[in-house]
């Protein structure tokens, strides 16, 4: 045997390995596992824009995809949030929405103040936080509390 033919099956038996590797790296991408997208972790239908959210740290919290939040917000800049707005991160549904309703319609407008009441105590029997009792109820004094008085506890 000669050695062209020699350094010709080399060359041949290089070129095969290359081949082979190159179809085993080919293969190996086309059947990864793409991922899937995130699942919604968060039941909650909105958030609040804290100051120095981004897009992507909203979504990383919730688990709403950018493209969901965007598309529920087609106003909504991601290059300006602003701190204290609200964004929806799922679609409220017409039931959703009467169960809210209802809730709000069952909480008491006003309450009665009773012996021994003070506004903390207030504020726990109710479960309306005593700085939304003082902001509704800017003519009374709050401080000195009297049996009889009539506090208002929420707006319509």
């Amino acid at each position: 045997m000669s050695y062209r033919l020699i350094a010709g099956y080399f060359v041949l038996a290089v070129f095969a390995l290359a081949f082979l590797v190159i179809s085993i790296i080919v293969i190996r991408v086309i059947t990864l596992d793409t991922p899937e997208p995130p699942v919604p972790r968060s039941k909650v239908a909105s958030y609040v824009v804290k100051k120095g959210d981004s897009l992507a740290a909203i979504s990383n919290e919730t688990g709403v995809p950018i493209e969901a939040i965007e598309a529920l917000n087609p106003k909504l800049d991601p290059l300006a949030l602003v701190p204290g707005r609200r964004i929806r991160l799922k679609k409220v549904t017409r039931r959703e929405k009467r169960r809210a309703a209802v809730r709000r319609a069952r909480r008491p407008r006003h309450y009665v103040v009773r012996q021994g009441d003070g506004l903390l105590l207030i504020a726990e029997k109710t479960k309306v936080d005593p700085v939304r009792i003082r902001s509704l109820n800017p003519d009374k004094d709050l401080d000195k509390l009297t049996p009889g008085m009539r506090l208002r506890l929420r707006r319509r």
